[in-house]
């Protein structure tokens, strides 16, 4: 496939435990621009995964800007935000949040992210909430060393895997925490 698009998209309450949000096994793909869009009360293993390695001539680049992601990551998963197992692949998040991992009453690994080391990797200006590995003791999840960040925020929203309001509180400084100085994550939740 050469371009897989979605923008001004809501899913929620979707239980689907056995695959991803973008569940991408065994597809050669070129790009995927994931925009302006709301995934929430998602019971599934995580938000992207590409965990079939795959012997490609180009690099596959995934493209997110301006979503918002709550509650979501389930069945003891590790690669919650990004399983790319050793696929080489660009991935850059920018002006998002994501938040509440795992779902209600699941537990996860300890990794959000997988990829062939040489990959790019780039998350900027987010917000980054209660990403732990849930259960009774629930560990903070993290970041390999190969992904590069800037502008991470990590502000509580008061937001749990249900909530089904996502509207920045008045006075958020992620109102203006984008690359514009606008409004992180899904824009019809800004204001």
């Amino acid at each position: 496939m050469n371009l897989i698009k979605v923008s001004s998209s809501i899913l929620r309450n979707h239980s689907v435990e056995n695959y991803h949000i973008f569940h991408l096994d065994k597809l050669e793909f070129r790009e995927i621009e994931i925009t302006n869009s709301t995934f929430s009360s998602i019971g599934s293993r995580g938000f992207i995964g590409w965990a079939t390695n795959l012997t490609m001539p180009f690099t596959p680049k995934v493209t997110i800007d301006r979503i918002s992601l709550n509650g979501f990551g389930s069945r003891n998963r590790n690669d919650n935000l990004l399983d790319a197992n050793n696929n080489l692949i660009e991935f850059t998040m920018t002006n998002s949040i994501v938040t509440n991992m795992p779902y209600e009453d699941q537990t996860v690994g300890g990794r959000l992210v997988r990829a062939n080391s040489d990959s790019q990797i780039i998350l900027s200006n987010m917000n980054m909430f209660n990403l732990t590995t849930g259960g009774a003791e629930p560990v903070d999840a993290t970041l390999q060393t190969y992904v590069q960040t800037s502008n991470i925020l990590n502000i509580d929203l008061g937001w749990n895997s249900r909530t089904t309001d996502l509207t920045l509180p008045a006075d958020s400084p992620l109102r203006s925490a984008s690359t514009t100085s606008g409004p992180i994550g899904d824009p019809r939740w800004a204001f």
